[in-house]
């Protein structure tokens, strides 16, 4: 009898697939829009007045902080919006590695609310990427005939468990460090939803399914492309199973059909040679040996289900109910034992979902375990991939946990021959009622004990200011080297800390910045310098290009003069630089125990200087002896040790002798330069700027045409004869610069760069 009716319920639910043979009432219609724009409107300002009240909670961090700044200097400095810009503030100038803050609503409304630039209002940000996320969810629940009630209370399970809303969030998940992270999810749910939904009948819908997908995965090229690397499995995956459930050959034909249509599509506009190239001209991708992943088990490098915080991973808490049944493994478990029986009781489309996002999980298992036992595994860790599942999770738990109520439902209506068809309507709609009123008077009411959590909150002891105060040494660089539009460029800032003795003994070498933040409120690195548009030498990016990071190896003071460096911070001495400021950074015993888990003060201060080197390259560097090296080993060696003001290293198809060049100026435009420069014949300009493919030049009428060319491994050689007049910019994206990355990465193969680390 059990058996029976489980099999009654689960045909009933299957019948909400099959077309409906009358029409809907409009007053069921207009209470279900009402409900969903009630619950949207809940959860913006829910979120949006609990983020406020945990400000320190949101881009907590040195990387969410550094998202938040090259956005911000983004915004500003480039207008690229089909593809990517200069990265101008990150390094040398290489591609930008941040998304595209033109295509991210979360960001851009962010950006354009302030006459900065910058994301200073953090919550509205953080916000609207949950509001996102969450109709995200609660659309693909309904999109796939889900009841109402489930699909609201996944989209609230998701908000609820994996933002930092109470204070710490329950979950840690990729989009706590940004928001644009889940608003590249909610378009993944998008994609994989019209997956799913593909039918053969009427002909508007698969064309409909076909045309969002495609829009879909546009805005993911366009917005942010390397995160095709989490989207593309679950999507390829759903659209696999989709396929293989199709209820007839025709059905299976046009999803056949659709994608080869939407791969096309990407394979005409160059989305495939755009993603490959930025995948390809990475030092990941040429030295996968020094960034393979470790072989763990309780970080999430293998797997959710075994991810332990590195603070609660003791023998005595690792057997603990807290450690054991953590909110991420409940998540991931949870969602494994709903999408079974989503995959036995649900309709169609339901059990497609099931079976994709098993199938999914048991492919990150398994790659997880592998690269455990067989470590080959360089790419982002493969708990990133289990996130991208979080969405079907939420609907797989919240399918388990109502139901119970629909069996009880069903058996009644069986057993007393019950005829009330509209109450399983009602008690959806009270469900979707109950739960935004209910959430929205807590958060209401736990919001000024948030707010007090937040400041005494011990995690957050290192959440810093937006912006970071200015010092003595910021204000400099701020007035002296920070990035204009229109005006010239003045140098870029190398950071070296780490380098005194007392820091070395001590064991904080890496910990410099973060004593700097406790005693001055800034970092005096990486964000503490981009907020001001001010340019480092080092680059912090998952694109950082192999050459550049070959380059990066070497910090001789005529390669950093070459590359633009003017100042430089620093704990150690430079006897033969010009001294601009020094601040002495207090370590008290309360730092110490927080950053070296030590209650015993080792010291009390060390020096921070700002040095000014003489002579640095601001683009007049004209060498007129050229030394062509093909290998990239011989290439870095002349490199690091050569006065490049006179000699080049690179490969000049010239003929004659070469001139000193006299630089006019050397203006910072949006996503370029402008130069202008004489010479009494053919000369070169050798520019702090890593060269790429993806620059073009644009000449001025009163110039000769110039070129481009590789220099001194990574930098930009300008050949030009008598008057350069021409504008450089950088563009990586679809359609016309969809190659150039890869034409990079040829380049780099030819001069055998892989060899040049060892």
């Amino acid at each position: 009898m059990h058996f029976n009716l489980i099999r009654m319920t689960s045909v009933k639910v299957r019948r909400t697939d099959a077309p409906l043979q009358m029409r809907k009432p409009i007053r069921p219609l207009v209470l279900e829009v009402f409900l969903w724009l009630l619950n949207i409107t809940i959860v913006f300002l829910a979120t949006r007045y609990l983020f406020s009240m945990n400000n320190r909670g949101i881009f907590y961090g040195y990387d969410p902080q550094s998202f938040r700044t090259l956005l911000g200097a983004s915004y500003r400095l480039s207008n690229v919006l089909f593809g990517l810009g200069i990265d101008f503030v990150n390094g040398l100038g290489n591609v930008s590695s941040v998304p595209n803050p033109h295509w991210f609503p979360s960001v851009l409304l962010a950006l354009t609310s302030t006459p900065s630039g910058n994301i200073e209002d953090g919550p509205l940000a953080y916000a609207i990427a949950a509001t996102e996320l969450f109709a995200a969810t609660s659309l693909c629940g309904r999109a796939l005939r889900l009841n109402l009630a489930i699909s609201i209370a996944a989209g609230w399970l998701i908000t609820l468990a994996t933002w930092p809303l109470f204070v710490s969030p329950k979950i840690v998940t990729l989009w706590f460090f940004s928001p644009t992270h889940a608003e590249i999810l909610s378009l993944s749910v998008i994609v994989t939803t019209t997956a799913f939904c593909m039918r053969a009948r009427p002909i508007w819908r698969p064309i409909l399914l076909t045309v969002i997908a495609f829009l879909g995965l546009t805005h993911l090229v366009l917005g942010d492309p390397t995160s095709l690397t989490l989207v593309g499995p679950v999507v390829a995956i759903s659209a696999g199973v989709s396929c293989l459930l199709s209820s007839n050959q025709a059905e299976r034909l046009t999803i056949l059909l659709c994608w080869a249509v939407i791969a096309a599509a990407c394979f005409a506009l160059g989305y495939f040679h755009y993603l490959w190239g930025l995948l390809a001209y990475t030092a990941t991708s040429f030295f996968p040996d020094i960034f393979t992943r470790p072989h763990t088990l309780f970080d999430g490098e293998t797997t959710l289900l075994l991810w332990t915080p590195v603070h609660e991973f003791t023998i005595t808490s690792f057997a603990s109910a807290t450690s054991l049944f953590s909110p991420e493994r409940l998540f991931v478990g949870g969602g494994i034992i709903g999408g079974i029986a989503l995959l036995w009781l649900g309709s169609p489309s339901q059990r497609r979902l099931a079976l994709s996002v098993l199938i999914a999980e048991a492919v990150f298992l398994c790659a997880g375990f592998t690269n455990y036992f067989w470590p080959f595994w360089f790419g982002p860790q493969i708990r990133y991939y289990e996130l991208m599942l979080f969405p079907y999770f939420a609907l797989c738990i919240c399918f388990i946990v109502f139901w119970p109520a629909n069996l009880m439902w069903g058996v009644a209506r069986s057993r007393f021959h019950l005829a009330f068809p509209w109450l399983p309507r009602v008690a959806d709609g009270a469900v979707a009622l109950m739960l935004p009123a209910s959430i929205g008077l807590y958060a209401a009411t736990i919001g000024p004990d948030i707010r007090e959590q937040a400041q005494r909150d011990v995690g957050y002891t290192l959440a810093s200011s937006f912006p970071q105060p200015e010092t003595s040494i910021t204000r400099i660089l701020k007035a002296e080297a920070r990035l204009i539009p229109g005006e010239p460029f003045r140098g870029r800032v190398a950071v070296m800390t780490g380098l005194s003795p007392e820091v070395r003994n001590h064991g904080m070498a890496g910990l410099v910045h973060y004593f700097s933040q406790l005693a001055t409120g800034n970092l005096h690195d990486g964000p503490g310098l981009w907020q001001d548009d001010i340019p480092t030498w080092l680059e912090n990016s998952r694109l950082i290009s192999p050459a550049r990071f070959v380059l990066q190896g070497c910090s001789s003071l005529s390669l950093l003069r070459a590359t633009g460096v003017r100042f430089v911070i620093t704990d150690l001495p430079i006897p033969k630089a010009k001294q601009r400021a020094e601040l002495k950074i207090l370590t008290p015993p309360s730092a110490q125990q927080l950053l070296l888990w030590s209650s015993r003060p080792n010291f009390e201060s060390f020096p921070m200087y700002l040095y000014e080197l003489d002579n640095p390259n601001l683009g007049q560097f004209s060498p007129i002896e050229v030394k062509e090296t093909e290998d990239a080993q011989s290439l870095f060696n002349a490199s690091c040790s050569s006065d490049l003001d006179h000699v080049v290293f690179g490969a000049v198809h010239s003929t004659g002798s070469l001139r000193k060049a006299s630089l006019e100026s050397f203006t910072i435009a949006r996503d370029g330069y402008k130069i202008r420069a004489r010479s009494d014949g053919l000369a070169i300009l050798l520019l702090p700027v890593e060269f790429s493919r993806c620059l073009r030049v644009i000449s001025g009428l009163d110039g000769s045409a110039p070129s481009l060319f590789r220099a001194d491994l990574a930098l930009t050689g300008v050949l030009f004869e008598r008057r350069l007049n021409a504008d450089i910019l950088f563009r990586a994206g679809p359609a016309d610069a969809s190659r150039c990355r890869l034409q990079d990465a040829s380049d780099a193969e030819r001069m055998k760069l892989r060899n040049a680390v060892r």
